[in-house]
């Protein structure tokens, strides 16, 4: 608010009027302290109530030095005002705390307003790319067919017939009926020792191998399948297996199944299954020539793959997660026992009992196992292999994830870095701490800064949003930098940030500031002793708050001997405004040494001190005001023009001089002649006798003056000793505002004594005192001489003497009477 603001102007019009109000209002502010939580991320209204409890129109403004929270409107008026603060809470972390205050620049005075909101989260936490744990589905498939604990082979007590007809007439009926049953696997190895020659014998053994089973498989079996020969997924699983476990590398057997073995381990890892006999076959099977860019997109899972065994029986899914990835990977749990890609040591096993959600948002029946003991194994160790799928598939989301976590570790290295980091930016893959620490190197590498669009709004935080900033500023581009600041506030940048950003947008405006916040940013420079010159201009053309800020700003910009520009006047009307008078004098002396001062400005300065000196009798600094009171009453040419409190207060000053000058004296004369014919006949006027003329019906008159502080009429009650005993009440004429007058004539000998009670007559008087004639009055031409003559003839006893003297009196009296005639006011 300024001058030309509504409520302040028309105060200081009132004010240069000689209307001053006579009541402020009494405000109280609902509630009293703004404390309360907020959620961050978001733009949040409090609703702050100030109430006149006297109904007194309350006018003013509010302000504020934070850029996080305003109020709704500068300028308010009215007996119930409702405000507003807008509170921006983007980018703060949970535990934030804004804190400050609000100024209300009030009729009432300067009211200081605090607040202090914490911040609880954000709107945004349960958005995606939040830090909520989602769940993919595992990318490797197990059907649990080889996984029970390995043993021994079955054993089988029954005696196998010694007639090799009767033999091999059951074997028949066991092969045709497919037994697979433990005693089914004895016979067949049993027919096999035997050398019996039946049909699908070989097959049938393979079939009913044991899941656990640690036997190496005969030679005969091997070589009947040697052959190209159509065996199932199963048969094809269980022979391999055996063969890579028992049968040296080197050999003709091992040779004859080597790319029939290769073809399978890669067609099966290619569909991403896996158990414990796939594990054996693609540890030995998958070489790094055989990889090629489609198998590059899926071997990773594979050869990342652990085993995780449980004993719990609850225990149906385990979800794999890390600290940098906003999603795990769920996998089902079979007879104790499930294959799940792990790619760095820091993961975390995660048990349920139920469907772990719908792979997506895990939003499903699951119940989270506390306490599920487990063991994992790692079932392959081949970097060779993990090396070539990241050089033919580097984009696979894990490699991604395992160069993200480098690059965050040592920063961008190159333009690849960057691409990498760009496309990771643009998944929603990791936690925003994570995601944090990306944009930091993005930011530390400085060069274009494109990548910006693919951030989301949850990027922007605390920690981010301080890189940016500073990444801003390294490539010159303040208005971003400013925008920043403005959307999330100065606690993203360093103090030397912010005093280079703010010294550009004072030096080389880039943008109007319609909301005063490159104002906010040289207060909080200011505040912190960090303000240049120029920032300091900046401040004195454009600053509005507390009196206390302003003349701290003022008292700067003398010692830097920089432009105060309005700000001289703007600190004279607040406290002419609000009715804080404390600096008001050496305010003023600056506002008028700047040579640039308003008239209405200046009475209603004139105004409000004399108001204080001749009203309320308080010292005032009378180098300045006495001085400009003068000057500016001598320039006017009919004092009553001019509200009549100016000259009262001249006059009533030169009365307590020892002596006055001419040019004083006949700008005193002037003055009281006003005063004294519009009836402002006070005690001091007497007093001037001996400076100026004063009529001498007013200098035979002794007075009483009262201020009054109730508001009402004071009681007068006098007595004249020796001739009355009792108290009287006696006419208190009201001369102006709250000083009311008596006057009387008294003679030698008398003594008059007076009560004052002021707010009514009962009780103690609220003042007291005597005046006492001790000698004549001085000789004079006029009423003095009839006066004299009447107490020369009565000391005298001369009785003819008084007679004259008394009529001569009368007559004289009715003379004056007819051309003095003081007004009640």
């Amino acid at each position: 608010m300024c001058l030309k603001d509504g409520a302040m102007r028309d105060s200081i019009n009132r004010l240069a009027k000689g209307i001053m109000d006579s009541e402020a209002p009494e405000i109280k502010i609902t509630p009293e302290k703004a404390l309360c939580t907020l959620p961050g991320g978001t733009q949040v209204s409090y609703d702050v109530e100030l109430n006149s409890l006297n109904g007194r129109s309350i006018r003013g403004a509010c302000f504020s030095d934070a850029i996080k929270v305003k109020p709704d409107r500068l300028t308010f008026a009215g007996r119930r005002v409702q405000l507003s603060l807008q509170i921006d809470t983007s980018g703060l972390a949970e535990g934030h705390e804004l804190a400050g205050d609000i100024v209300f620049i009030t009729n009432a005075g300067e009211l200081v307003y605090h607040y202090s909101f914490r911040i609880s989260g954000t709107e945004s936490d349960s958005s995606p790319g939040s830090d909520e744990l989602k769940f993919t589905e595992n990318p490797v498939r197990y059907d649990g067919n080889a996984d029970t604990e390995p043993g021994s082979p079955p054993s089988c007590s029954a005696r196998f017939p010694g007639d090799e007809d009767v033999f091999a007439e059951m074997l028949t009926d066991m092969i045709r009926s497919k037994d697979e049953s433990s005693f089914a696997f004895e016979t067949y190895r049993e027919a096999i020792r035997r050398n019996l020659n039946v049909t699908h014998l070989y097959e049938s053994y393979v079939d009913a191998y044991p899941e656990n089973s640690e036997e190496e498989m005969p030679r005969e079996v091997l070589l009947y399948f040697s052959y190209d020969y159509d065996m199932t997924a199963e048969e094809s699983e269980k022979l391999f297996c055996n063969i890579v476990r028992f049968q040296d590398p080197g050999s003709e057997l091992f040779e004859s199944f080597s790319a029939r073995m290769s073809a399978f381990a890669m067609s099966n890892a290619l569909n991403g299954r896996m158990n414990k006999r796939l594990a054996v076959i693609y540890d030995k099977m998958i070489l790094e020539g055989m990889i090629d860019a489609k198998a590059a997109a899926v071997l990773p899972d594979i050869i990342n793959c652990r085993e995780i065994r449980v004993q719990d029986p609850e225990a149906l899914f385990v979800a794999v997660s890390y600290p940098m990835l906003d999603r795990a990977i769920k996998a089902r749990i079979v007879n104790g026992t499930a294959y799940v890609p792990v790619y760095f040591d820091d993961a975390e096993y995660i048990f349920f009992d139920g469907n772990a959600g719908d792979g997506v948002t895990g939003n499903g029946s699951e119940r989270r196992l506390s306490g599920v003991a487990y063991t994992e194994k790692r079932l392959f160790n081949r970097p060779d292999i993990l090396k070539r799928c990241a050089e033919l598939s580097p984009e696979h989301s894990m490699q991604l994830v395992a160069a993200c976590m480098r690059i965050a570790d040592s920063g961008i290295q190159d333009d690849a870095d960057r691409v990498r980091v760009l496309h990771a930016l643009r998944m929603s893959l990791f936690r925003q701490a994570f995601r944090n620490k990306l944009i930091s190197a993005m930011s530390a590498a400085g060069g274009d800064m494109g990548w910006l669009s693919a951030l989301r709004p949850e990027d922007y935080n605390q920690e981010t949003c301080r890189v940016i900033f500073k990444a801003f500023l390294a490539t010159e581009r303040y208005t971003e930098a400013y925008g920043l600041l403005r959307r999330y506030g100065t606690e993203i940048a360093d103090m030397d940030d912010i005093s280079l950003l703010t010294g550009e947008l004072v030096s080389y405006p880039v943008q109007e500031d319609p909301d005063g916040d490159i104002m906010r940013l040289c207060k909080l420079l200011f505040d912190q002793d960090r303000a240049s010159a120029g920032i300091i201009g900046y401040l004195c053309r454009t600053y509005s708050g507390t009196l206390k800020d302003m003349l701290k700003i003022e008292s700067a910009a003398v010692r830097a001997s920089v432009s105060l520009y309005g700000l001289p006047e703007r600190i004279i009307s607040y406290e002419l405004f609000t009715g804080d008078h404390t600096d008001i004098d050496k305010a003023f002396r600056i506002y008028i040494e700047c040579g640039e001062y308003e008239e209405t400005v200046i009475r209603a300065y004139l105004v409000v001190r004399s108001e204080a000196y001749f009203l309320r009798e308080e010292q005032v600094d009378g180098t300045v005001f006495f001085d400009v009171l003068e000057s500016y009453l001598r320039k006017i040419e009919d004092p009553a023009e001019l509200p009549v409190l100016l000259p009262m207060a001249l006059t009533s000053y030169y009365a307590d001089l020892e002596e006055i000058s001419d040019l004083q004296a006949g700008l005193c004369q002037r003055l009281a002649d006003m005063l004294i014919g519009e009836g402002y006949i006070f005690r001091y006027t007497k007093k001037l006798r001996k400076k100026i003329h004063i009529p001498e019906e007013i200098c035979w008159k002794y007075y009483i003056e009262y201020r009054s502080s109730s508001g009402e009429r004071p009681v007068l009650k006098v007595r004249i000793s020796p001739d009355e005993d009792e108290y009287r009440e006696e006419d208190f004429r009201r001369v102006y505002k709250n000083i009311y007058v008596m006057s009387t004539v008294l003679f030698t000998g008398d003594e008059l004594h007076y009560l004052i009670y002021d707010g009514g007559a009962d009780g103690k008087p609220d003042a007291e005192g005597v005046i006492r004639v001790t000698k004549l009055h001085k000789k004079g031409d006029d009423r003095m001489k009839y006066i004299n003559r009447v107490m020369d003839a009565i000391s005298n006893r001369d009785d003819a003497a008084l007679r004259e003297s008394m009529l001569g009196y009368i007559e004289h009296a009715g003379v004056v009477k007819k051309l003095f005639v003081p007004e009640e006011q």
